[in-house]
């Protein structure tokens, strides 16, 4: 199991608070940490582990980035081979579209590769703690209540909520109470 669930104590309404273990950290490295070749192709593979690059190391972080070109590289000949074969206008210029894409990301990759080896080693983590939009700082354990503080959504009851507005607990109270 990658997270432990946990009961809040009897009495109040029933909650599930999740935290990560020290497997699911493992299992949260190492999938963006490896870019199968079977995925290479795919931009939003790529994007997927681009986003986490602050949870992988230099190294990592340049594998990725190389299998990509590379990709990328191969995709481009083969559409260049295919524009060079076409005489007409319209046919060729999607082609010609493509290839102008295929060399934007390729430059850009360029671009993320240079900062990646600019970057200190101490700014890169190797084990990925919480995640950054919900406050965690890298490494530690920490505990979250549901998904959507993992993903940056505050949530209804918490920070998100006006200061004004009575939690659903207290509206229950206050109605049971207004009832005897």
């Amino acid at each position: 199991m990658w997270v432990d669930i946990l009961l809040l104590a009897e009495g109040t309404p029933p909650r599930h608070i999740y935290s990560i273990t020290d497997v699911g950290r493992e299992l949260l490295h190492d999938m963006p940490a490896e870019l199968p070749e079977d995925t290479v192709d795919n931009a939003r593979e790529f994007m997927a582990r681009l986003v986490h690059f602050d949870w992988l190391t230099p190294e990592e972080q340049l594998r990725i980035l190389d299998a990509r070109d590379n990709a990328l590289a191969g995709d481009r000949e083969r559409t260049a081979v295919l524009a060079s074969a076409r005489a007409e206008h319209w046919s060729r210029l999607p082609l010609e579209h493509g290839i102008d894409r295929i060399d934007w990301e390729r430059a850009w990759l360029a671009d993320i590769r240079a900062e990646v080896e600019a970057v200190p080693a101490s700014r890169n983590r190797r084990s990925p703690g919480p995640h950054p939009a919900a406050g965690g700082a890298g490494g530690q354990k920490r505990s979250y209540r549901g998904t959507r503080r993992l993903r940056g959504i505050p949530s209804r009851r918490g920070q998100g909520a006006p200061k004004s507005a009575p939690s659903l607990r207290s509206r229950v109270d206050q109605a049971l109470s207004s009832r005897k």
